[in-house]
C-alpha cells in the first residue's frame, strides 16, 4: 500500500499472524509522532484496503520496531572481503519480493564455487570473481528494477500515474512485476513424473 513518503505491507507469519512492514523516508514518519504504532493506526484510517485488511487484528505489545538511517541505495557488493550473502551484499528493496528466496538462491550459487575453492580447483581470486559475476546475472536486473520502481512509488507526483498505468495496461504491470523476481527452478516431484 502506497501512502505519501513511503509504502507498508503485510505479510502472513506462522500461527496466524501477520508482519507489518513499512517503509517510510523522515517527514512521513514524523507525520505519525515518530512513533510506529501511531503511524500504522494513520494509515489503516488514510488507507481503506490497508484499514480493512487489519481491521479487529491484535497487535501484539512491545512488537513495534524502528530502524533508522537504512540506506535503500547502497551499492551492489556481493564480495566484501569475504562472500556475502543475501542482504549482506545490498538492500534489497521490498518491492523486488522474497529477500529470503535472494539469500537463499545467493548460497546455492556459492556452494558450488566454494566447493571448488575449498577443494584448491579454484584460486582465491577465481573463486571471487566467478561467485561476482554469476550474482550480477541474477541479481542485478532485479535489483535495479526494484529500486527505480521503489523511487517512482515514493514520488507522489508519480505514483498515482504509474498506478494508473499498471491499472490501465495490465501485461505492462505484469512484466514489470516479472523485472523484480526471479525465475523459478524446476524441482522434480515425488512421484518422478
Amino acid at each position: 500500500f502506497l501512502f505519501e513518503g513511503g509504502y507498508v505491507g503485510v505479510n502472513p507469519v506462522e500461527g496466524g499472524a501477520a508482519n507489518v512492514c513499512l517503509l517510510a523516508d523522515y517527514a512521513a514518519f514524523a507525520r505519525g509522532d515518530r512513533d510506529p504504532m501511531d503511524m500504522v493506526h494513520r494509515l489503516m484510517q488514510e488507507q481503506p484496503e490497508f484499514g480493512a485488511l487489519l481491521a479487529g487484528a491484535t497487535f501484539v505489545d512491545g512488537s513495534a520496531c524502528v530502524v533508522a538511517g537504512v540506506d535503500t541505495h547502497r551499492p551492489l557488493r556481493p564480495w566484501q572481503d569475504v562472500l556475502c550473502l543475501g542482504d549482506t551484499a545490498t538492500m534489497i528493496p521490498p518491492l523486488c519480493g522474497d529477500g529470503m528466496a535472494m539469500a537463499l538462491r545467493s548460497a546455492e550459487l556459492a556452494a558450488p564455487l566454494t566447493h571448488a575453492y575449498l577443494t584448491g580447483a579454484l584460486s582465491e581470486a577465481a573463486w571471487r570473481d566467478a561467485y561476482t559475476r554469476q550474482w550480477h546475472a541474477e541479481f542485478a536486473g532485479r535489483l535495479r528494477t526494484g529500486r527505480l520502481l521503489e523511487r517512482v512509488l515514493m514520488q507522489p507526483r508519480w505514483n498515482d500515474w504509474a498506478l494508473a498505468l499498471g491499472r490501465a495496461l495490465p501485461p505492462l504491470a505484469t512484466q514489470v512485476v516479472r523485472l523484480t523476481r526471479g525465475g523459478v527452478p524446476a524441482v522434480d516431484s515425488p512421484s518422478g513424473r
